[in-house]
């Protein structure tokens, strides 16, 4: 990890570069403009709530169903987003790669950015229900960054290990669509951890996104101490994962260039 924060502050230029390219190249001739960061969660959020408050009552207590489903989608969102711009970066970039050598690591790094951009500002959506709903904010909030920072990490680790896969079976970029949304449906996004039996909720711990969002929530909305047992379950594997990933990613890039 430190390596990998090293080459980050030894290329920094070159990130911004690529992060900035990704963006422009997102919006550009968009009449709408960024404001599409917006229009995903804004419809999501539209939807699940007129299924879960006017057809089927989803308890969350005292937190307003659109205010706890929105907390979950915003880092679901960032998570699914990043994902799917990183893992295909280094076929997308197949040209750089073959002329000139750098840390591959950058190019996953530039996606994940550009996807932290469009996190940012889906972040106002949540601000305007906070005080649409006033929902009172607590110094538990001051932990938030802690979570940001947990599930960046999480998505490096994804997408270095399948980024890499991906040069050399495409498959995996077809595949990850389909398992993003199951996946979805195995983290505490759209429903309370509690409403699962206690024998399946330790079964969607094993999903280090559910911890996550869980202490997102937990500091955001509800205004309470993260659930510390979550966020270590979550933190111990990300940190296998990195390290696997990690190993992996080093060991097949040597072949990038003849492969991609």
């Amino acid at each position: 990890m430190i390596r990998y924060l090293a080459d980050f502050i030894r290329y920094r230029e070159l990130i911004e570069l690529l992060t900035a390219r990704e963006i422009k190249a997102r919006y550009k001739q968009s009449a709408l403009g960024i404001l599409w960061a917006l229009f995903q969660p804004a419809i999501m959020l539209i939807l699940f709530s007129a299924i879960f408050t006017k057809i089927v009552r989803m308890p969350t207590g005292d937190t307003p169903y659109p205010v706890f489903l929105l907390s979950g989608l915003i880092p679901w969102l960032f998570f699914s987003n990043a994902l799917n711009a990183a893992i295909p970066s280094l076929v997308s970039n197949a040209d750089l790669i073959k002329k000139i050598y750098f840390p591959r690591v950058i190019f996953p790094l530039a996606s994940i950015m550009a996807a932290a951009f469009d996190f940012l500002i889906a972040c106002s959506l949540l601000v305007v229900l906070l005080i649409y709903f006033k929902i009172k904010l607590t110094f538990w909030l001051l932990l938030l960054p802690l979570f940001i920072f947990l599930e960046f990490m999480l998505i490096v680790s994804i997408a270095l290990l399948l980024s890499a896969l991906n040069v050399f079976y495409r498959d995996v970029k077809n595949a990850l669509a389909n398992l993003i949304q199951i996946a979805m449906f195995a983290t505490p996004v759209i429903y309370p951890l509690s409403v699962i039996r206690p024998n399946l909720q330790k079964l969607l711990l094993l999903n280090p996104m559910t911890g996550i969002v869980e202490c997102f929530r937990n500091v955001l909305v509800m205004g309470t101490a993260p659930n510390w047992n979550f966020f270590f379950i979550s933190a111990i594997l990300t940190i296998a994962l990195f390290t696997t990933a990690h190993h992996l990613f080093k060991k097949l890039e040597p072949n990038f260039a003849d492969s991609i």
